[in-house]
C-alpha cells in the first residue's frame, strides 16, 4: 500500500511541474497567439490611456490597444530570456510610457511619414524610443531621441500600427555608451 501512495505522489507531483512549462507560451513567440499565464509586469502602463501621447499629423488616428496587446508587449520588454531591449540595444532600464494604434488615411511620400509624437508621460531629458511592429511581427526603431522641454520625438513610419514608446533616463544611455542625439533630433 506503501508503494501505491508514494507512487501516486510522485506522479502528482510530477504532473505539477510539467503543466505550467506545458501551458505558458513559447519566449519567442510575439506573434499574437497564445494564452497568457503570467501577470502582467509592472512596466505596462496601467491603465493605458492614448492620452499618453499627442499626434497631430493630419490624416494620422490613435486609439488605444487591447489589454492583451499592452500585456503582451510589456512581457516581452521586461523578458531577460527574450533579450528584446538588448537586441536594439536599449538600456536594460527602458520602461513603456505608451502603447498604441496608429492608423494613417492617405498615402505615405518615398521614404516615409514623419511624425512627431510628444510622449506626454515622460520628462524633459529622458531618452525615448518609438518602436513599431511590422505585419511580419518583427520590430523596428523608427525615432529615437533625447526629450526637450516639448516633449518631442520624431518617428518616420513606411506603414502603422501598432507603435510602442519605450523611454529611460538619459544618463543610463549614455552609460551605456549609445551615443544620444541632442534634444530634438
Amino acid at each position: 500500500m506503501k508503494k501505491l501512495y508514494a507512487l501516486l505522489l510522485a506522479t502528482v507531483l510530477a504532473v505539477t511541474l510539467v503543466l505550467p512549462a506545458i501551458a505558458s507560451q513559447s519566449p519567442g513567440d510575439h506573434s499574437g497567439g497564445g494564452t497568457q499565464t503570467a501577470a502582467p509586469t509592472a512596466t505596462a502602463p496601467a491603465p493605458v490611456q492614448v492620452t499618453a501621447v499627442t499626434i497631430t499629423v493630419e490624416g494620422t488616428a490613435v486609439t488605444a490597444p487591447t489589454d492583451e496587446r499592452v500585456e503582451k508587449f510589456a512581457e516581452m520588454v521586461a523578458s531577460e530570456s527574450i533579450g528584446f531591449l538588448a537586441m536594439f540595444g536599449i538600456p536594460a532600464t527602458a520602461k513603456i510610457a505608451a502603447v498604441f494604434e496608429l492608423d494613417f488615411k492617405g498615402e505615405i511620400p518615398a521614404g516615409g511619414l514623419n511624425v512627431p509624437v510628444k510622449v506626454n508621460n515622460a520628462k524633459a531629458g529622458d531618452y525615448a524610443v518609438v518602436m513599431h511592429r511590422k505585419a511580419d511581427y518583427s520590430w523596428e526603431v523608427v525615432g529615437s531621441g533625447i526629450l526637450g522641454a516639448d516633449l518631442m520625438v520624431t518617428a518616420t513610419f513606411t506603414s502603422f500600427s501598432p507603435v510602442m514608446i519605450l523611454v529611460t533616463d538619459a544618463a543610463d544611455v549614455t552609460a551605456e555608451g549609445i551615443r544620444a542625439p541632442k534634444a530634438g533630433e
